[in-house]
């Protein structure tokens, strides 16, 4: 049996192509692929939910199933070009830029909860709602960036975060997307 991140990154394989057509498209692309992903791994056999509650109505996580494994995800969909530098913790990325320099970001749990000014509906603060999740139950965050020959800030240093040990990765020469699923 293939693994979640397995079968989301032969998921994402297919829809590199409809993912550029929606890409623009401003507050939609998240849900759109959220569709996608329900039509795509909702049959009889599998329980899987899009915004989902796990304990409580208030917090919604984007993705959920209890089947082949137990798991519960969240989706950031960037480009890296032009989007704002908040996108990763609710402040600037410029604070990053020395460690960015030729290799990767590690934000263990610890220093994502030591982030004392975290914005809300940011990379690293749905990573911190990951790890605070107490069940046992896997845990990832889907990370899929438009590729882009010349990357901002934002975008360099989006793609260097490593915000854990297990990573599948997506990245094709022939493929819009690049696609990071972080098992927490």
């Amino acid at each position: 049996m293939e693994s979640w991140p397995e079968r989301l990154i032969e998921f994402f394989k297919k829809i590199d192509k409809p993912l550029g057509e929606v890409f623009d498209a401003g507050g939609l692309r998240e849900i759109w692929l959220q569709g996608e992903l329900y039509r795509h791994f909702k049959t009889q056999d599998i329980s899987f939910a899009v915004n989902h509650s796990l304990t409580n109505f208030r917090i919604k996580h984007d993705l959920y199933s209890k089947l082949p494994t137990e798991m519960i995800a969240e989706i950031k969909i960037y480009g890296l070009r032009g989007f704002q530098p908040k996108n990763l913790d609710g402040s600037s990325v410029k604070k990053y830029q020395s460690e960015s320099i030729g290799g990767r970001i590690h934000f263990d749990k610890a220093r994502i909860e030591n982030l004392t000014e975290m914005g809300k509906e940011t990379y690293l603060s749905d990573v911190r709602r990951l790890h605070n999740i107490i069940q046992k139950i896997e845990k990832y965050i889907i990370l899929v960036l438009k590729k882009d020959p010349n990357p901002d800030d934002f975008g360099r240093i989006i793609k260097s975060v490593r915000v854990s040990d297990s990573e599948y990765v997506l990245d094709k020469p022939d493929k819009l997307f690049f696609v990071r699923i972080s098992q927490l």
